[in-house]
């Protein structure tokens, strides 16, 4: 997320709150979001190969 240019805002449960150009607005501040929506996605899918965890896999609103 921090990658991305996001800022973390609060963990709810098993969520992640996270936001885009509340300081300072960019024009691709969706593009962004996005983009690291899906790394995280991709990047758990591939934490559940490397363990051996069939079916890990997380899901991300935008």
């Amino acid at each position: 997320i921090e990658r991305f240019g996001g800022t973390v805002d609060k963990f709810i449960g098993d969520a992640v709150m996270a936001w885009w150009g509340a300081t300072a607005s960019q024009e691709d501040d969706a593009e962004r979001a996005v983009r690291s929506a899906l790394e995280v996605v991709d990047a758990v899918a591939s934490l559940g190969e490397r363990v051996g965890v069939d079916g890990l896999a997380a899901r991300a609103g935008v």
